[in-house]
């Protein structure tokens, strides 16, 4: 890409040899199930970040970024990274670094590090995000892959704690979850494989719905539901052996839900193990083309995330109720590498009438609302300049 190329030179004094495309992911099914050991139904979307990176000589990293109307510079101190427990993201970049050296980089000599968007829409994306989307890129370099935000942060938050046990790696944990092409795929947690779904994209669509500063609009507060859902699995291991939640199934789940004593951690647990058993459903919807069936439980998820996991809000809510209203198939809060979107489906020859319902919409809220249309795209790239 011209922008990232000239930027990097322009700021770096260095050209580029290669970059990374990197597709942001949705998450169709299996909302915070990736949390608690669940399945989950994504694909890769046609909203394209841009990465690219070369060699330094003075230990530092220093990184620059410029995508969705944000922009961070960022110097890091690599020998002092090492020793700095408490830096944000120290997780990732743990991971992150020991991708690298596996990959033959110098990564404490330091590095130069550029990432742009392939468009300038006001997705408002946070910085944590950006910068964590940028760690996914660099762990997708030589593969192709798409990752979501939501598995990366998991991952992330107990990265040290596979570091000190030394079991096996965080970057081998991050990579095992990639996804080998950006169709539409299961991650079976049980497996660790990824499940390619049929899907009539010729005949139905997705729209992501992208409310302008949608930041404000509400708080996904992961941090607190991984906090919610280990005490509730930690209740439960006092009865039974079990891994993770989602090994639990729904009548399981019915017999021990007392044990939970938390009233968030009973929410969000009964979330996961019935958004677990839909996107089960769900997959057998997708193999014999069911695609209303896909809908209803997309509908069914939103709901579940509405009043179980106190994730939506007024206004998603009413654009999810407006779309339903108008004739879509599906519809649910979703989110695009940590931004919060409404996810639609529609069959193409009954289409959404989406003028009317920006009309409305702002009309309600005053706020603008964007719909991007979504097909699945192809996971991360790795393009080589013909110099290099």
């Amino acid at each position: 890409m011209k922008k990232l190329l000239s930027l990097h030179e322009e700021h770096f004094r260095t050209s580029l040899t290669s970059h990374l495309e990197l597709p942001l992911s949705v998450t169709l099914l299996g909302d915070l199930c990736d949390y608690a050991g669940g399945n989950v139904i994504m694909f890769a979307t046609p909203v394209t970040l841009h990465a690219g990176y070369t060699q330094r000589d003075d230990f530092e990293l220093h990184i620059r970024i410029e995508a969705f109307r944000q922009k961070l510079e960022a110097t890091i101190d690599m020998r002092q990274l090492a020793h700095d427990h408490e830096t944000p993201l120290f997780n990732v970049f743990e991971a992150v670094l020991e991708k690298l050296r596996y990959e033959g980089y110098n990564v404490e000599s330091g590095l130069n590090i550029t990432m742009v968007a392939d468009s300038d829409r006001d997705l408002n994306m946070t910085i944590d995000q950006a910068f964590t989307t940028l760690f996914i890129a660099l762990l997708a370099d030589r593969h192709e892959f798409s990752l979501s935000y939501t598995r990366m942060a998991r991952y992330a938050a107990h990265a040290e704690r596979r570091i000190h046990k030394r079991t096996t790696s965080p970057a081998h944990h991050l990579c095992s979850l990639a996804a080998k092409k950006g169709r539409m795929f299961l991650y079976d947690a049980n497996t660790r494989e990824h499940v390619h779904l049929p899907f009539d994209f010729q005949t139905y669509r997705f729209h992501l719905a992208v409310v302008k500063q949608p930041r404000f609009a509400i708080n996904p507060d992961f941090a607190t539901r991984i906090e919610a859902l280990d005490k509730a699995l930690e209740s439960i291991r006092k009865a039974r052996h079990v891994e993770q939640l989602c090994d639990l199934g729904v009548r399981e789940f019915t017999n021990h839900r007392g044990e939970i004593l938390s009233r968030r951690g009973l929410a969000m647990t009964e979330h996961v193990v019935f958004e677990n058993d839909r996107v089960s459903q769900s997959r057998s919807c997708c193999e014999r083309k069911d695609v209303i069936g896909v809908g209803d439980f997309m509908n069914q998820t939103h709901t579940s995330l509405q009043e179980l996991a106190g994730q939506s809000n007024e206004m998603f809510d009413w654009l999810v109720e407006a779309a339903m209203s108008e004739g879509a198939l599906g519809a649910k809060l979703a989110f695009l590498s940590g931004m919060p979107i409404i996810l639609l489906l529609e069959e193409k020859k009954a289409a959404l009438d989406l003028d009317a319902l920006q009309k409305k919409f702002w009309s309600r809220f005053e706020k603008t609302v964007e719909f991007i249309p979504a097909t699945a795209c192809d996971g991360v790239r790795k393009h080589v300049s013909k110099e290099a």
